[in-house]
């Protein structure tokens, strides 16, 4: 939906009671009289009440992450099973806060999903997967042949050349003599390519050998189905990270587990279940089944990684913020509980820092920026924005505390980028333009629309520098006080209050701004260059993708280099995956950029809070 708005102030009266919606990244004040199911529509939330709010349909259910609610009714304790109370869940037409609260609303109670980006740009790279499959009609056992199933295997093998010390991984054994029999011996086996190889799964002869590559964002998952014998991507889909509910950022996570002496495995535990729900909606849409996927690869932040592997994340998050694993690592897809081939690996690519992981190191892969005589300067931004600057056949690397501010969170109208948020904003002529997502009336504000506010809010002087309302302005009859202006009234949106701007917002947006143009200048100097130096400009990540670069330069986001040398890439992250997934040499290369990149510890630099309270300022570029 666009909308324009030009003129009014609209007040709106104070509630009691905070609730956080999440992975929606929803905050909203309410009175406490009113149901969960009240408050989120309330809120423009599209939560599922096919009844109406009668409780007959059981559809609007949610889970409890923190605080209390009003006891169950009858209609929950007939709808929900008893287990289900126990974990959390409640019906939210008929639930009530008993006070401020946390709420995590499933994927299945929602008609609007967020949007997640799993578009990513393309590469070329030589086909040469980890895994390699062989067809064979292995001759039964009879009365005269006692020899043992893996026997027969491994001989079959050998005849057709395979080294003599190949073996079977031992995960497959439990399903193999089934497997024989049912398909009348008539299988395709996957083996690794890695001599002296190992076979890792029994599949039938018309089964495609598949493979997943994820990428785990902090807020969002997006994983790839891969056909390995033809280097196909079949399907993509996406999810909501489920760990949000635990901590909007990976520090507040960590914190979470350092203070619940079971918090590592419950998040691992949201996260691989989350993950098997996403294996299954990629085989439902191909006709594919689980068990035929006999390859993996995850990437992520270092904490996301060790999060899903089970490693510890204490460290992680005291200084000097040490992995606890750094290096490429395969784990044992059934002892993580994937519902996959039994005997299939989970290859984990390797991490640069603690706070630089192996989704950069894919990121760096997909646009062939690790390697090259141009100054190329590559950045994923989100909560933990990671940067990386080659220049001189060097590469340095560095993360960047940037804050949720850029998902929509910590901003009082902030919401994740789902319907109805507002994602790009204009003035002209002292008229505030508007655009949603999916065209719906407005009901929050994602990070691209409150980025386009911030730069549109300056080019029309009504914010100087400092990012102070100018009062003498035209526009000052939005202002409903000195820190907060009408974006837009009530009556043009969907929540039946203004949405509003706050001095305290752009602030935020400041201070995640500022941390990522100190970070891109440290690296800068480390490599002796100048903004103006810079060849290529590599974008990535869902938030990267949709920003306005031009209005990104104006606040001081990016630097002031031409247009043409920026690239935003989509989820590139999730495409290194894939070439993870396809390229044995991609894996080595993978290793090469970890171990070659040059870390920067920002908050060791000397120049750092210097650049930091510098970047403070709202000028264009650097």
């Amino acid at each position: 939906m666009v909308g324009i708005f030009s003129s009014g102030c609209h007040c709106q009266i104070g509630f009691v009671v905070k609730i956080d919606f999440e992975p929606l990244g929803r905050r909203v004040e309410v009175n406490d009289s009113e149901t969960i199911l009240d408050a989120a529509q309330r809120a423009g939330l599209t939560v599922a009440a096919i009844c109406g709010g009668r409780g007959t349909c059981g559809t609007c259910k949610i889970r409890l992450v923190s605080g209390e609610l009003t006891p169950p009714t009858s209609v929950e304790t007939q709808k929900l099973p008893s287990s289900a109370l126990v974990s959390g869940f409640r019906l939210a037409c008929q639930s009530r806060p008993a006070g401020d609260i946390r709420v995590e609303v499933p994927p299945e109670s929602l008609t609007a999903l967020q949007r997640i980006l799993v578009e990513g740009i393309d590469s070329k790279f030589e086909f040469d997967p980890s895994i390699r499959f062989v067809s064979l009609d292995i001759e039964p056992p009879d009365n005269g042949d006692f020899e043992a199933d893996d026997l027969r295997i491994l001989k079959a093998l050998n005849d057709l050349g395979f080294s003599s010390g190949i073996t079977i991984s031992p995960p497959i054994f439990p399903v193999l003599s089934s497997q024989l029999r049912s398909l009348e011996w008539k299988i395709k086996l996957a083996v690794t390519t890695t001599e002296p190889g190992s076979v890792i799964a029994c599949l039938p002869v018309n089964a495609h050998g598949l493979g997943i590559a994820c990428d785990m964002g902090s807020t969002k998952l997006a994983m790839y189905l891969v056909d390995l014998e033809t280097g196909g991507i079949l399907a993509r889909t996406g999810r909501m990270n489920p760990q949000i509910s635990y901590g909007e950022d990976v520090v507040n996570r960590i914190a979470y587990c350092n203070t619940h002496q079971d918090g590592r495995q419950i998040l691992q535990h949201r996260l691989i279940e989350t993950l098997n729900e996403m294996i299954g909606d990629l085989c439902g849409k191909t006709g594919s089944r689980p068990e035929w996927i006999v390859d993996c690869v995850m990437v992520g932040n270092t904490a996301m990684h060790h999060f899903f592997a089970g490693f510890p994340v204490r460290q992680l998050g005291e200084a000097p913020f040490i992995p606890a694993v750094s290096q490429a690592t395969y784990l044992s897809a059934g002892n993580l509980h994937l519902n996959v081939a039994p005997g299939a690996e989970v290859y984990l690519p390797p991490n640069i820092a603690g706070f630089v992981g192996s989704d950069h190191v894919a990121m760096l892969l997909a646009a062939n920026s690790w390697i090259g005589e141009k100054t190329i300067v590559s950045m994923d931004i989100g909560t933990n924005t990671e940067i990386s600057l080659l220049s001189g056949g060097n590469m340095y690397s560095c993360s960047c505390a940037s804050g949720p501010a850029f998902e929509g969170a910590h901003i009082e109208a902030g919401m994740r980028a789902a319907a109805g948020a507002i994602e790009r904003v204009q003035i002209r002529n002292s008229q505030i333009i508007w655009q949603t997502i999916e065209n719906t009336r407005p009901v929050g504000i994602c990070g691209s629309g409150i980025l386009d506010t911030v730069a549109e809010l300056k080019l029309a002087g009504f914010l100087d520098t400092r990012g102070i309302f100018v009062r003498d302005h035209p526009m000052s009859n939005r202002l409903k006080e000195k820190n907060r202006m009408v974006l837009i009234p009530a009556e043009s949106t969907g929540i039946g209050k203004d949405i509003e701007i706050t001095r305290r917002d752009i602030n935020q947006i400041q201070l995640a701004k500022a941390a990522i143009q100190a970070g891109v200048k440290i690296l800068l100097k480390k490599a002796g260059c100048q903004p103006q130096d810079i060849d290529d400009f590599f974008i990535a990540g869902a938030f990267g993708t949709y920003l306005d670069v031009d209005h990104s330069i104006e606040i001081g986001l990016l630097p002031d280099i031409p247009l043409e040398r920026y690239h935003q890439m989509g989820n590139a992250a999730g495409v290194g995956a894939c070439q993870l997934l396809f390229s044995k040499k991609m894996r080595k290369t993978a290793g090469f950029i970890a171990n070659n990149s040059h870390y920067v510890e920002l908050t060791i630099d000397p120049d750092f809070t210097g650049d930091f309270l510098d970047a403070m300022f709202l000028h264009r570029g650097y």
